[in-house]
């Protein structure tokens, strides 16, 4: 027993060591936005890095959120998801793989990230107030979303 404690120790402690948080991205008309980076697959050492995105409706409605994200290297359009829309609850908490918020890169370190030829953005962000639109869980069984490349 004392023995499959410490394996479980030396297993997850990489896991648990390599979270980050959420950081604030954007709030508009009563969504939040917030973002991590994580590694593809934590135990890889040279696994690309993720961006998770986490959805919060702070208001009192329901809300219907769209947007497209892009990656942009050296000031150039590198990839991009494509249109993405979600209809949030008052309340509502979405995030991660589950919800198709989690954008794959090309990137292999934190330091490619914060470098200044690397960076995301956030467009065509819209949030109207639908109270027909249909809140379920759509479940992604990959990874992470692939990101178009641009031409």
């Amino acid at each position: 027993m004392k023995n499959l404690v410490i394996i479980l120790t030396l297993i997850l402690f990489p896991i648990l060591t390599n979270s980050q948080e959420y950081v604030d991205f954007v709030s508009k008309d009563g969504i939040k936005i917030e973002y991590k980076w994580r590694k593809e697959k934590l135990l890889q050492k040279n696994s690309p890095y993720v961006l998770f995105l986490r959805i919060t409706n702070t208001g009192v409605e329901k809300k219907l959120v769209s947007f497209e994200l892009f990656y942009f290297l050296n000031a150039v359009t590198h990839s991009r998801s494509g249109f993405k829309e979600y209809c949030i609850k008052p309340g509502q908490r979405i995030k991660g793989k589950r919800w198709n918020l989690a954008f794959k890169s090309n990137i292999k370190t934190l330091e490619q990230i914060n470098d200044r030829s690397f960076m995301w953005e956030i467009e065509k962000l819209n949030v109207v107030n639908n109270e027909l639109c249909k809140s379920g869980l759509r479940l992604k069984m990959e990874p992470a979303h692939n990101m178009y490349l641009t031409k």
